[in-house]
């Protein structure tokens, strides 16, 4: 399966999803088991397709479908929406009608949200803050890789310092505290300090230092899986 993010408005959002499998002799088609999908979510099957036979027995079917959501059910209390929820829904209503599914793009997308569970448990136990807050930095954090590879220790370090120096926002230059821009299409801020550079502003020396050691780490992580293969 393959689910693909393809626009939103503020009723709706939409994904398209391919779905791709073998089918067995006794199994039902995939054309009649999307009707019954077409029951529980608001689904429009755009085409259904033959890609070829294995062992000149067992058909390739494919399928894309266009998948509906209320943009309502995934508004956040700063009326962000939740696309990560929106997807995991997605994923859910398949199952419930196809079984377990391969999730193409969703080995680092799991392995994404096992991190910021780790990550946000850590953070409570240090300081009370919301949800909103831990997830828009962690999720703001660019590269995406970044996210899963870092230790859990760094991350709360910078984190923590992120949090006070944007608490202070108001009474400070901007450039001493961590910059956000927004990307035109999502509402997530984006953490990259790339940007940071080539605009001229200025990094607090402490984050910086702490921001080098998180590169180190990755550097050292990738090295000794180079070095295992």
């Amino acid at each position: 399966v393959i689910v693909h993010f393809d626009r939103h408005d503020p009723h709706q959002l939409i994904f398209r999803v391919i779905l791709i499998r073998v089918k067995r002799i006794e199994e039902v088609s995939l054309e009649k088991r999307l009707e019954v999908l077409k029951e529980i979510s608001n689904v429009t099957i755009e085409r259904v397709k033959i890609l070829g036979m294995i062992r000149k027995k067992y058909p390739k079917e494919a399928c894309v479908v266009t998948y509906r959501l209320k943009t309502i059910l995934f508004v956040r209390d700063d009326h962000t929406i939740d696309f990560q929820k929106a997807r995991l829904q997605v994923m859910q209503n398949l199952m419930k009608v196809f079984g377990p599914v391969r999730d193409f793009e969703g080995g680092m997308i799991a392995k994404q949200a096992e991190a910021f569970n780790d990550f946000q448990r850590l953070c409570l136990e240090k300081v009370h803050t919301k949800q909103i807050t831990l997830e828009n930095f962690f999720y703001g954090i660019n590269p995406a890789e970044y996210r899963s590879l870092i230790s859990q220790e760094i991350l709360l370090d910078v984190f923590l310092w992120w949090k006070k120096e944007k608490d202070k926002k108001q009474k400070e230059t901007p450039d001493t505290y961590l910059f956000f821009k927004q990307y035109s299409n999502e509402s997530m801020a984006k953490f990259d300090i790339e940007y940071l550079e080539e605009k001229g502003i200025k990094i607090h020396e402490g984050f910086w230092l702490k921001f080098m050691g998180l590169k180190e780490e990755i550097k050292n992580h990738f090295r000794l899986n180079q070095q295992s293969t």
